[in-house]
């Protein structure tokens, strides 16, 4: 396995890191993350497949795991690490990416940021009613994204429950949209951060959930278009399904032991995306790396929200990172 260098912002070709054994199935979704994020941010690719490995060795050291289930599990987890060191050594090569691996807390930033990017567009188009496949993947991406970002420091209240509100969003419409059922919206005085989840409102109804409808598993590639195929995450065991909420409360406990599916994004072919005017304005060597960095980081997550067809979202993060370079 050889990873091949391109662009200092692209350092590596997309790798198949092929099925993991059974009795990795949990870690599936970050190496999903992982092969999503390759090109368009290391950063994330590399410290979800970090988690993946730390997961996976927690997982297979557990007691009563059957010998040649563990003897399995180890091998692929090795070949996980020599990608992960491979990767380490090469984006440490790159000036602008060596501080975020030399120090967990900067890249748990850093996972936290892309995170809260996904979760803020999925929030965006739950809102305005606009319901799609697309907005549903951004939810349970965010969620693990999260997840990894609770593997390298502690979360914040509001991160965590950002955490939960996203899964249980993200369950909820994509049952709707599976049986034909057209989503509400949640209530305008309702907001995903710490107080608008934990506190009981008098005025929003509960939703009512079949307690037979389960989130049956998605094949791969279905669920989330323009997405290719991706690993599929084993099917739940038959009879789980959506908690019922209680009266008030807008997030329900998420069910011990039940996987959701994290699906494969398609990116459009290099150098698609919004035609950006030519900028008369001082040369990139009188700009400071940190306006750089911020202007990268602007582009970055407008390519990223034409992955997700939010075009306005580009046009906003595009205009943003012109300003940065005008100053």
């Amino acid at each position: 396995m050889t990873f091949n260098s391109t662009h200092p912002q692209c350092l590596f070709a997309s790798m198949d890191l092929g099925k993991p054994p059974g009795g990795l199935r949990s870690i599936q979704p970050f190496l999903t993350i992982y092969k999503q994020f390759i090109k368009r941010d290391p950063v994330v690719s590399y410290f979800a497949l970090k988690h993946a490995v730390r997961e996976g060795i927690q997982g297979i050291n557990a007691p009563g795991r059957d010998a040649a289930v563990k003897a399995e599990s180890k091998a692929y987890l090795t070949t996980l690490l020599d990608v992960l060191e491979e990767m380490k050594g090469n984006l440490r090569e790159t000036d602008e990416l060596s501080k975020e691996l030399s120090n967990e807390l900067v890249g748990a930033t850093h996972v936290e940021e892309a995170g809260l990017h996904l979760f803020s567009y999925a929030d965006k188009e739950d809102r305005s009613g606009n319901y799609h496949k697309n907005m549903v993947k951004a939810y349970f991406t965010s969620f693990h994204m999260f997840g990894i970002v609770k593997g390298l420091e502690e979360l914040n209240e509001e991160i965590e429950t950002k955490q939960k509100y996203a899964m249980w969003r993200a369950v909820e419409i994509d049952r709707c949209l599976k049986n034909g059922i057209q989503p509400t919206p949640p209530p305008e005085d309702t907001t995903p951060d710490a107080g608008g989840l934990s506190e009981t409102k008098p005025t929003p109804k509960p939703r009512s959930f079949h307690p037979e409808v389960g989130v049956p598993p998605q094949p791969a590639g279905v669920w989330v278009p323009p997405q290719p195929a991706g690993v599929g995450v084993p099917p739940q065991p038959a009879g789980v399904g959506v908690p019922p909420q209680p009266a008030g409360v807008w997030v329900p406990p998420q069910p011990a032991g039940v996987e959701y599916p994290l699906s494969q994004l398609e990116y459009p072919p290099e150098g698609a995306g919004v035609g950006v005017p030519p900028v008369v304005g001082e040369p990139l060597s009188s700009l400071s790396p940190e306006v750089i960095s911020e202007a990268q980081k602007k582009c970055k997550f407008a390519s990223s929200a034409l992955d997700y067809d939010d075009v306005v979202g580009a046009i906003e993060y595009l205009t943003e990172a012109l300003r940065l370079l005008q100053k």
